[in-house]
């Protein structure tokens, strides 16, 4: 459930509502408003009705650090936690046997906003007025999983992890999510990994594109490839992870 859009609803001089367009939204303007709320309710609902017959799993934002980010190192957390708490309970009265997964980390993602988000999700569970009593309105985590081939039980990121971590760090495992997630009560919700792979390329002077932090991507053919996609799944599934999907990979 990624409700993105350019569009967004204001009040018009009749005491009524109409969508306009607004390019500035980028197409990045997740629900914030108590109007934006109240419309978001229908849309899961009306969306849950449609399509949850079909669907053994809905995602609560796909990497929402991204897009609740304000600053540089500040992230509108009380927003997405109003989503994740009106959105569980609605898909659960529809659709119980659902699981219904928390947006995880991009690979480069700093984890601080993860990491207030599960902090507060922990009070929630043990709020009996909270929809998430009990529950922490999610059932699994979600993390993503990218790498040079020889080093598949490693993520590639150069960004810190934590605001106290080393700031020199360049690769992240799988212990520091599920660290997370114990640390904050969590410890019976799984870890899933929705993206993950590497590339394949004979040019190693070939570089991410802008703002992907321009690092060089090391020479690798199929074979190594190959023997990446067995390795990060048996890796991962010593670890208990039980969904490992192959996506995103850089052919060159």
């Amino acid at each position: 459930i990624n409700p993105k859009s350019v569009w967004e609803i204001i009040a018009n001089n009749n005491n009524g509502y109409k969508l306009v367009k607004n390019n500035k939204n980028d197409g990045i303007q997740p629900p914030q408003t108590d109007l934006d709320f109240y419309y978001y309710k229908e849309y899961v609902a009306k969306l849950i009705d449609r399509y949850g017959a079909q669907v053994a799993g809905w995602f609560l934002f796909n990497e929402p650090a991204d897009d609740y980010k304000t600053s540089q190192d500040n992230y509108d957390v009380n927003s997405y936690l109003k989503l994740v708490e009106i959105t569980y309970p609605i898909i659960k009265a529809k659709n119980p046997e659902a699981i219904v997964i928390l947006g995880g980390p991009a690979a480069n993602s700093k984890l601080d906003f993860y990491a207030q988000v599960l902090a507060e999700l922990e009070k929630k569970k043990a709020d009996p007025n909270s929809s998430c009593y009990r529950t922490g309105c999610f059932d699994v985590w979600d993390y993503h999983t990218y790498a040079v081939a020889s080093e598949y039980g490693k993520i590639w990121t150069n960004r810190i992890a934590l605001s106290s971590a080393n700031t020199n760090e360049t690769y992240r495992y799988f212990q520091i999510y599920r660290d997370l997630l114990d640390n904050y009560g969590f410890e019976d919700k799984p870890l899933i990994t929705k993206e993950g792979g590497t590339h394949t390329g004979a040019d190693n002077t070939i570089n991410k594109p802008p703002g992907k932090d321009n690092r060089e991507l090391l020479s690798q053919d199929e074979r190594d490839q190959a023997a990446f996609l067995v390795k990060r799944a048996v890796y991962l599934l010593s670890k208990g992870v039980r969904l490992i999907n192959w996506s995103t990979i850089l052919e060159h």
